[in-house]
């Protein structure tokens, strides 16, 4: 049984979704469709990697799932390609789900937001790292490498960009997380 605040939501994503399809964020490389056409309460999306980052050549997939209270209740956004990258979560656990993402907009969400706001910053996202959110383990290593050795992070976001993004790369499932076992 739908609620009204469900038939709410699905009106708002509706008309976001014909929005992004009629004026499509063609300058960042980025395109939105459906898993499936009788849900529109999870979308996937790709976005190219930029030019100038080590996620150049990329193509990257992700999922957004709306609540059923959206807008009030954020979307959430998952990388579905693994990303060698700070602010997104490369390991399974309780807490947030593997590929989870961690931008302003979405920790700072109102309901006069959309995503049409988000998706030019997960294209920001490929262009910065930001050392003081990171997902990382307990010993913040990456967050040490990204820091004292950028040079070795950025080789290994183009490595792992190669490895897993390439058009050509099928998606598949990682149940323990994402392997960025790396070895020169």
């Amino acid at each position: 049984m739908w609620t009204q605040q469900k038939k709410n939501a699905l009106n708002r994503i509706a008309e976001e979704y014909k929005s992004l399809n009629r004026s499509p964020l063609v300058n960042f490389g980025i395109t939105v469709g459906l898993f499936n056409d009788d849900d529109l309460f999870q979308w996937k999306c790709t976005i190219l990697g930029p030019k100038d980052t080590p996620y150049k050549g990329g193509l990257f997939y992700l999922k957004i799932i709306f609540p059923d209270d959206y807008p009030t209740g954020k979307p959430e956004i998952l990388f579905l390609s693994p990303i060698y990258h700070l602010n997104v979560k490369f390991f399974t656990g309780k807490d947030k789900p593997l590929g989870h993402i961690c931008v302003n907009t979405l920790n700072d969400w109102n309901p006069g937001d959309s995503v049409k706001k988000i998706l030019p910053e997960l294209f920001a996202l490929l262009h910065k790292n930001n050392p003081d959110s990171p997902y990382d383990y307990n010993d913040n290593s990456r967050r040490n490498e990204f820091v004292n050795n950028r040079a070795l992070f950025d080789k290994k976001a183009q490595y792992f960009t190669k490895k897993y993004s390439t058009p050509f790369t099928k998606l598949k499932e990682f149940p323990n997380g994402w392997d960025f076992s790396y070895y020169e």
